[in-house]
């Protein structure tokens, strides 16, 4: 008997040893906000979730996004970053020659429309058929339809730069000014034309002022050789 009763005395002393543990939280665990470190919900103030969810999906979709500029000032930049820019200077630069070739022997008014016209026909034609010749033995294989479209859009944009000068001789046919000031008007914007696809060219690549003023001088002394070599052998 005193055994048992021994022994009920220290199952009583074990079971009031017996503490339940409870784990603590982690200090830097994430909880969801309004919760305790044991998940139990906490009342949070009426309203802030639903603002600050507001204040992040909020987006103004019925104003179109600002791209700055006038409409010209766009086309302007699309033309200057397309590859038309590298075709009008070239067609320019054979306008350029063909009108101080002529100038050693002045034609009428007519006769230098017909030429130079004449001359950007044959130069664009003549681009598209090198395009493509030279496509064909390049890639070993027929050129197909969208790239015939691509040769003619480039060579539309070289007789744009070969035919420009032929509007200051129609205007001398029809009698706005004389034929002598047609030749000095289709020279000289010639060379500006392309003196001024240098300099656009040059800010276009991050050139400051003046490398891109001497950058224009370089494309252009191309033109001024012609004009000085037609005015020496004059």
């Amino acid at each position: 008997m005193g055994r048992s009763v021994l022994g009920a005395g220290r199952r009583r002393q074990g079971a009031r040893l017996r503490v339940p543990v409870v784990p603590a939280p982690e200090p830097c665990a994430w909880r969801p906000t309004g919760t305790t470190a044991t998940g139990v919900r906490t009342p949070s103030r009426p309203g802030a979730g639903r603002r600050s969810v507001a204040a992040v999906t909020h987006v103004d979709v019925t104003r179109p996004p600002s791209r700055g500029g006038s409409g010209m000032r766009r086309a302007l930049r699309d033309h200057l970053g397309s590859r038309d820019v590298a075709r009008v200077v070239y067609g320019a630069i054979i306008g350029l020659a063909f009108v101080v070739a002529l100038g050693q022997h002045p034609p009428s008014a007519v006769q230098a429309v017909g030429g130079i016209v004449a001359t950007a026909i044959a130069v664009a034609l003549a681009e598209v058929y090198s395009e493509y010749v030279g496509e064909e033995a390049r890639e070993r294989r027929r050129v197909g339809h969208k790239e015939v479209r691509l040769y003619l859009e480039d060579a539309a944009a070289v007789a744009f730069g070969a035919g420009f000068p032929a509007v200051f001789f129609v205007a001398s046919a029809i009698g706005l000014f004389d034929i002598d000031l047609a030749f000095k008007l289709a020279k000289w914007t010639g060379l500006g034309l392309i003196c001024a696809y240098g300099f656009a060219a040059a800010r276009l690549a991050g050139l400051g002022l003046g490398r891109a003023l001497m950058h224009m001088a370089a494309v252009g002394a191309v033109g001024v050789a012609l004009i000085v070599v037609k005015a020496l052998l004059h």
